[in-house]
């Protein structure tokens, strides 16, 4: 194969009803150099069958299968270890990209050679949700217009919420993924990852450009428990890991020795993700169920 310029990694759970217009969209785009890394956390479907016939069909298809369920967060890690090309991207297995997706992320980069680049998204609404909730959606995904460095990529997320933290509309360069994803802690964290994760990658990151008006990542939101009006028990306790990612990105800076630098961007960040699952428990917990649901969240 020649050489990759695209490391696609998508993490994979349960998603046979979704997988095969997901890798057709990553699969058929309009230049050739890119490999899709398929990281299986044991699924329970047929979505490892289904990988691995596109692995037979199509050299460009890596299958990676995590030993035990982990998380998207491991998923993730190990497709970046894995990952040959100049840049990584982020896919979830339930949503699908342009087929000129690469082909344009390769012109902008070419023409803004930047560390992060950060593009536009298009929320599909596949649950008949209401539609203030695809607007937040939409306005949360939006990438702040133009360019920012050094300290500011990491600031003008986390302390002044210009643009957020989502990676399915990013594209990282490899160097800067990888040395991100080495600092990620080995954890079985269910929820918050994309916070996490992007609190480490902003941080090393030195240069950043936002375009918000080319959207070629279709976020099918409604899928699985995502934007259903009652969740469980089991479902919102992993929400409350978040608990655990707050940790891990104090325990980041502590280790990177900016704690006091960086203090009360931390303590924002960290207030958010209580709100995220305080919100979850007042509004999608049924009534029976939110005084084991509070006794969980107190827990974490």
């Amino acid at each position: 194969m020649e050489n990759v310029l695209f490391s696609i990694v998508i993490p994979v759970w349960n998603v046979e009803k979704y997988i095969e217009e997901c890798l057709e969209s990553v699969l058929n785009q309009t230049i050739t150099n890119v490999e899709v890394i398929c990281v299986d956390d044991c699924s329970e479907d047929n979505s490892l069958a289904i990988l691995h016939r596109y692995a037979g069909e199509d050299e460009r298809v890596k299958v990676i299968e995590l030993k035990e369920n982990m998380s998207t967060l491991i998923a993730r890690k190990r497709g970046v270890e894995a990952a040959k090309g100049n840049y990584i991207m982020f896919v979830d297995a339930d949503d699908r990209i342009d087929y000129n997706c690469c082909e344009t992320l390769k012109e902008l980069l070419r023409e803004h050679p930047v560390d992060i680049l950060h593009f536009g998204t298009n929320v599909v609404n596949v649950n008949n949700l209401p539609k203030q909730r695809i607007t937040t959606l939409q306005e949360f995904m939006e990438p702040y217009g133009g360019y920012l460095y050094d300290e500011e990529v990491f600031l003008t997320c986390f302390r002044d919420g210009k643009y957020r933290f989502s990676l399915c509309n990013k594209v990282c360069s490899a160097e800067l993924c990888k040395k991100a994803f080495l600092k990620v802690k080995e954890d079985k964290s269910c929820k918050g990852e994309d916070k996490y994760t992007y609190f480490i990658l902003s941080y090393y990151a030195k240069s950043y450009y936002g375009v918000k008006e080319y959207r070629p990542y279709y976020y099918n939101y409604g899928n699985g428990g995502y934007g259903q009006r009652y969740i469980s028990l089991e479902y919102f306790e992993r929400y409350c890991t978040m608990g655990k990612v707050a940790q891990a990105m104090k325990e980041f800076l502590v280790a990177e020795n900016r704690l006091e630098q960086y203090k009360d961007t931390y303590e924002k960040s960290k207030r958010e993700l209580l709100m995220d699952c305080v919100n979850q428990w007042r509004n999608h917990l049924a009534s029976e169920d939110k005084a084991v649901g509070f006794e969980i969240m107190h827990r974490y």
